[in-house]
């Protein structure tokens, strides 16, 4: 019956081993294309399969058995099962060379009109139909090897010759109808359609479907459908004609489908023309003769329906224009017949085109929406975050961009029944965005969606696959963003194919920290002109250099307020973004003495005495007091930054060369993966490896300790959002720097459960800085209480106490902080008096006076508004705490001031009571 017209490589390798294109890791993770899409694999060696068959038995698939597990569900009126040549006796493979395109029966249920739609294209080029029967040799035998495209890649499905048949012993699905002079049609069709069903685990997911996506797993091109226009003026006119002039000239394939006369425009009402609505009708030719007479050539592949209508074969316009129809003419059994192009823009309301061609180069990506890749629509404030794709091409030209996720018809755990098969797709689109020249981009992100940036878009539709053709200026940066809804997880495959060379490289994978949080009666210290504003909740946030050739990092900070209840609204938040400490490192579990300027240990509880001359009230030379000068600690090794948030996008990159299969007489291996011509890479180095590529030094904020902000100036402030159920705030920041954000409610005393969502290509460290082991109070020096330093001749004991408790050894951070706004007037009239300090006592165990003796530290006073220290500290017998007091160098300087204590271990920081001192203990 068939003819061996293909060799295949007996030994089939598994999938295509991924080429990881980034030089250093070049080899090193083997990744199976289509391991997210969980494409099955569905061939074994010929020769073994042969081997296990005895000489004189024709070959059965068990893996694809000839019953009714490989049916399921079918509404195809099944009857019996028989091999091919039984069925269409006779019937040769393919088609003479020199034959035109045959009939295909429209009887067939309309549940399978998308697969004869997509076979009346297909068979136009007999060039792609030979090329998907990788292997014909053992079809005496009957076995056969198909190669159907599949999510990036051809995937080889061995099949037998046995195919489901009706009660008159005929093929079930669509298949070629016999010719007029009696000869047997190829069986091509119907063994095609067997390939493809085993592909898809049953005859059943072949019932109803889009003939868009059967093109691309026939042809391994892409698909794009344009509805026509509701008017056939002359800018739509020109518009239609030119581009399919352009796609015929370039080797495309071309259909038009008829409009439904029930359900299209009102213009497109039936006139003398009985074609069948919602088939395809090939274009096979477009011509202009004569001057405004443009004329499209198109094939009838039914066994019924006539075009009726101008240029049908009895129409006047053969008469009336001989010299265009002497240039026309076709013979009345080819199928063929003329549409001119006002009538195909009137009675036609669809045209889709698939392109494919040896001049192409295509690439395929495979990635996922993940928890913390999934963006969402253009719509979401999170958009920033889905993976990313830059492309540049070496010359401008036309790219075509298709975008698909798994096909519901593949078998698997969470597909398996009918119903799962035909849900709903999820809706998925992209967007192309202008980028720059390739010297002023890098591999960073688009971080915003502006509209005067967007080159090109897609609709969100619920369908497999989504495809943009876009011309691409050349040497220019482009980004493609995918997107679905938020929330849904999913793999995806970007396919990318030019009639130029081009190369394309992932975006570095966005970083995404969520934390869940909750403004309590304790936390809610209101906005930021609250008096309370320091006790709302702050979280502390660090970056890392950015992997692209910039100096700045981007950054997306989103607050998303929780609604109370079922059916209320959610409540108002706002969050303000600071500049964090800088000179604090993280507390060590080990003694050191860390000042802001140079300052006495604190490593011991017990100190010298000043110098006479202090003690006695005499100002020494310097403002320390005559303080011993020690060298500042040197700064702790900067340790390798580890980052707490996962990265988003790909979890890992997967590239593939989808090139178009050799020709059928040639030795062709599945899935063989070749380089593109330019080398194109996808960089996969993982989030936490990338430099400043200028080679910028920029400062290490990893170690240091997460401090909260007790007061602000406007200088501190990097950006805000207002109130609102989900504010948000995009910003470039200094990576050298920490920040500190701060979330408030409008009001104090508002209660609120809210999510933080922080994102970042550069992004280190989000961390709430735990309230437990942070005490913040708020104080001033009064008339009674602005005794001065212990060093001016006044009542230095009368200066305002706290007292700190610890129950085992504890590092902590003194900060005190007082408000510019008040003291740089004072400070810059006074500034010896006006200097801050603070003193850290411990409480003796008779009544007397404050003095230098209960000292076990003393800060160096300074002409600023803040000074902090890190200690080390033991616990006091009996649980007594330390007291500390904050004073300015000179009596008489009257403000409020903030205290503030971190520790690595819980703490209790309240204003000093002497009568809460245990018995005999006092100063």
């Amino acid at each position: 019956m068939m003819d061996a017209t293909t060799s295949f490589r007996e030994q089939v390798t598994e999938e295509r081993t991924c080429r990881k294109l980034d030089t250093a890791r070049r080899g090193r993770w083997p990744l199976r294309v289509g391991r997210y899409m969980e494409v099955p694999l569905l061939v074994r060696p010929e020769a073994e399969a042969l081997a296990e068959l005895p000489v004189d038995m024709p070959f059965f698939d068990v893996d694809f058995p000839p019953t009714s597990a490989s049916l399921l569900s079918t509404v195809a009126p099944v009857a019996s099962w028989q091999r091919v040549d039984a069925a269409l006796p006779n019937a040769p493979l393919f088609s003479a060379s020199d034959a035109s395109p045959h009939k295909l029966l429209s009887a067939a249920p309309p549940a399978h009109a998308w697969l004869a739609n997509a076979l009346a294209l297909l068979q136009t080029r007999p060039d792609l139909v030979r090329r998907l029967f990788a292997s014909t040799a053992h079809a005496s035998r009957g076995m056969l090897t198909l190669r159907l495209f599949k999510h990036g890649g051809w995937r080889p499905v061995l099949i037998d010759t046995m195919v489901p048949c009706d009660e008159h012993g005929t093929p079930a699905f669509p298949s070629a109808a016999p010719l007029e002079d009696g000869a047997a049609a190829p069986c091509w069709p119907t063994l095609l359609l067997k390939g493809f069903a085993k592909l898809h685990g049953a005859y059943s997911a072949l019932d109803g479907g889009d003939a868009a996506e059967a093109l691309v797993d026939f042809t391994g091109g892409a698909t794009t459908r344009r509805q026509m226009p509701e008017t056939a003026d002359d800018a739509a006119a020109n518009e239609v004609w030119t581009e399919m002039l352009r796609s015929h000239r370039r080797g495309m394939m071309q259909a038009v489908v008829p409009a439904d006369p029930h359900g299209g425009a009102p213009f497109r009402a039936l006139i003398k023309q009985t074609l069948l609505p919602q088939y395809f009708y090939p274009v096979l030719a477009l011509k202009e003769e004569q001057r405004g007479v443009r004329l499209v050539c198109l094939l009838n592949p039914w066994m019924s329906g006539e075009w009726r209508g101008a240029w049908s074969a009895d129409s006047a316009e053969w008469a009336n224009s001989p010299d265009v129809a002497a240039q026309l003419w076709l013979p009345a059994s080819s199928g063929k017949f003329w549409v001119q192009l006002s009538d195909l823009i009137k009675y036609f309301d669809t045209r889709y085109t698939v392109m494919t061609g040896g001049e192409l180069q295509s690439m395929a990506i495979e990635g996922e929406w993940a928890e913390l890749s999934c963006g969402g629509p253009p719509s979401s404030p999170s958009w920033c975050c889905n993976p990313q794709y830059w492309i540049s091409c070496s010359k401008s030209a036309a790219v075509t961009i298709e975008l698909s996720q798994r096909d519901r018809r593949l078998a698997s755990d969470d597909v398996a029944n009918p119903e799962a098969r035909s849900a709903a797709y999820p809706p998925i689109a992209f967007a192309v965005v202008k980028g720059g020249t390739l010297s002023s981009m890098g591999s960073g992100r688009v971080w915003a969606r502006h509209e005067r940036a967007v080159v090109a878009e897609t609709a969100a539709a619920r369908r497999r696959d989504v495809t943009l053709t876009v011309e691409l200026s050349a040497h220019k940066m482009y980004c493609i963003v995918p997107c679905t809804l938020n929330g849904v997880l999913m793999p995806f495959v970007l396919r990318v194919q030019a009639e130029c060379e081009f190369t394309v490289k992932q975006a570095q994978p966005s970083v995404v920290a969520r934390h869940v949080g909750e403004i309590t009666s304790l936390s809610s210290g209101g906005p930021p002109s609250s008096a309370t504003w320091c006790i709302n909740p702050q979280y502390w946030l660090t970056l890392r250099p950015p992997p692209s050739e910039t100096a700045m990092a981007q950054l997306r900070v989103t607050v998303s307020a929780a609604a109370a209840g079922a059916g209320e609204p959610p409540p108002l938040l706002g969050f303000t973004l600071l500049k964090g400490a800088m000179h604090r490192e993280k507390l060590p579990a080990r003694p050191r003495s860390r000042a802001s300027s140079p300052a006495r240990p604190a490593s011991a509880l017990r100190a010298p005495p000043p110098p006479a001359e202090a003690a006695e009230g005499r100002r020494a030379q310097t403002a320390e007091g005559g303080a011993r000068r020690r060298p500042a600690a040197p700064q702790a090794e900067a340790r390798r930054p580890h980052a707490c948030a996962s990265a988003g996008g790909l979890s890992s990159s997967r590239v593939a060369i989808a090139m178009r299969p050799g020709d059928a007489d040639e030795n062709h291996v599945m899935n063989e993966t070749r380089p593109l011509p330019d080398g194109a890479t996808l960089h996969d180095a993982d989030v936490g490896e990338f430099n400043l590529g200028v080679g910028l030094p920029v400062r290490d904020t990893s170690n240091l300790q997460p401090t909260r902000k007790q007061i602000f100036d406007q200088g501190d402030v990097v950006g805000e959002a207002a109130p609102s159920a989900n504010p948000s705030l995009l910003t470039s920041v200094d990576p050298g720097c920490p920040y500190v954000i701060c979330i408030h409610a409008p009001r104090a005393l508002q209660l609120a459960r809210f999510t933080l969502e922080v994102s970042s290509e550069s992004l280190l460290e989000v961390a709430l800085i735990e309230p437990s082991r942070q005490r913040t109070l708020n104080g001033a020096w009064r008339a009674d209480s602005s005794g001065g330093s212990h060093i001016e001749r006044g009542d230095w004991a009368a200066s305002p106490k706290y007292s700190l408790s610890i129950t085992k050894d504890t590092t902590v951070e003194i900060t005190l902080q007082r408000p510019a706004a008040k003291w740089d007037k004072i400070i810059k009239v006074k500034t010896l008096e006006a200097m801050l300090g603070l003193y850290v006592i411990v409480p003796e165990d008779r009544p007397r006076p404050i003095v230098w003796k209960n000292v076990v530290y003393q800060s160096a006073f300074i002409p600023a508004n803040e000074i902090s220290c890190s200690l080390h500290l033991k616990p006091l017998p009996n649980g007594f705490p330390y007291v500390i007091m904050p004073a300015t160098f000179g009596p008489g300087m009257k403000g409020p001031f903030t205290l503030g204590v971190i520790a690595d271990a819980p703490i209790d920081l309240q204003a000093f009571d002497k009568d809460s001192l245990p018995r005999g203990r006092s100063f």
